[in-house]
Formats: C-alpha cells, sequence, structure tokens
C-alpha cells in the first residue's frame, strides 16, 4: 500500500546512522514525503538544543500545506 500523504521525516546528523539511512528510506518510498536533517541533531533533538529548529522546521512544512 503507497501512502500519498504529505510527512515530514526528521533526521539528526549525530543520530545513529541506520536512523538516518531509515528517514532517507522513507524519503524515497513515500511520494509526499519530505526529509529535513537538522546539522548536529541526535535521537532527541526535539527535547534538547534543537527544540526551536524542530519546531521551526515543523510548522514550515504545516504551512505550506495551506
Amino acid at each position: 500500500a503507497e501512502m500519498a500523504t504529505p510527512t515530514l521525516v526528521l533526521a539528526g546528523s549525530c543520530d545513529r546512522p541506520e536512523y538516518t539511512g531509515a528517514g532517507e528510506y522513507l524519503e524515497r518510498k513515500m511520494p509526499d514525503a519530505r526529509l529535513a536533517v537538522v546539522d548536529g541533531g541526535g535521537h532527541s533533538m526535539h527535547e534538547d538544543s534543537h527544540a526551536g529548529e524542530v519546531a521551526d522546521l515543523v510548522a514550515d512544512f504545516v504551512d505550506a500545506l495551506g
């Protein structure tokens, strides 16, 4: 089954490689997915010093949906 819903996939550049790889896989396989890699972000980047950047990425993604 295909998922045709706009999807933001977030990954941190300092997270484990298999997680970033999973994000790249999802972007390739999901027609409306967009991968955003947060430079210096780890697995809990939404809770640490990158929380503002993650929030901005999510807000920009939602705003672009209209």
